[in-house]
């Protein structure tokens, strides 16, 4: 049973080792991962401790990019990268 990580940066390693893992099996099986599944798997294994909003295909064709991220501090201030 796991537990919800405290903070935005072990969720990530915890998702980060989940797609890893799907990568590794997936190669292990001879099959391909998608990085659709990939995606999946780092943000729902990230959530809740990371929020997510997911691009529809037409979206991500239209802005250029798979993710846009946004850092949120407490003060209100906020950095926004497009990847």
């Amino acid at each position: 049973m796991s537990t919800t990580p405290t903070g935005p940066y072990e969720a990530l390693k915890q998702a980060r080792l989940r797609v890893d893992e799907l990568m590794w099996k997936s190669r292990a099986a001879n099959g391909m991962w998608l990085e659709t599944s990939a995606t999946q798997v780092l943000l729902t294994t990230a959530w809740p401790r990371v929020d997510y909003q997911e691009f529809k295909a037409s979206e991500e064709t239209e802005n250029g990019a798979d993710w846009l991220w946004w850092w949120l501090d407490s003060d209100g201030t906020c950095y926004g990268i497009l990847v």
